[in-house]
């Protein structure tokens, strides 16, 4: 009966040794399992930190850009803006010599002329008076297409 307790014993041992072995075994893999997840999200958190990195650098370069683009724009804009001041102030210096001028014309032609020259004088005032109102039509025009109207 001894021998058949040991037996019994026995077969009762091995299998638990081979659970417990089998039970370590799998526990070590788990362990190494998770010590290469470990390093590889340690790794994974590194390059993302890198690629964040590199994107706010690239992102601050392009903003720079544009802003440097945009204040150039801006100077284009005052410029243009002040060159067309100074040719609207020549345009408005030119309309008031041709008014002057036909006003004078006018004053001369009723004390110089005879009858024949004062209607020809009258004709190239009303000309000229026509081509002052165009002009200034065409002024009011060129405003308005300048400053972006249809």
């Amino acid at each position: 009966m001894k021998t058949a307790q040991v037996i019994g014993g026995i077969t009762l041992v091995i299998p638990l040794v081979a659970a417990l072995y089998g039970s370590m075994i799998y526990v070590t893999k788990l362990q190494n399992t998770l010590e290469q997840n470990t390093m590889a999200i340690e790794l994974m958190t590194k390059e993302i930190a890198n690629n964040d990195s590199n994107i706010h650098t690239a992102l601050d370069n392009e903003i720079e850009k544009l802003d440097i683009r945009v204040k150039g724009v801006n100077e284009l804009y005052k410029q243009g803006r002040e060159e067309m001041l100074i040719e609207m102030t020549n345009f408005a210096k030119i309309i008031a010599t041709l008014e002057a001028q036909t006003r004078t014309l006018t004053e001369g032609t009723y004390k110089l002329a005879s009858q024949a020259e004062l209607r020809a004088m009258e004709q190239t005032y009303y000309t000229l008076k026509d081509q002052v109102s165009q002009l200034v039509y065409d002024m009011k025009e060129l405003a308005r297409k300048l400053d972006g109207g249809y």
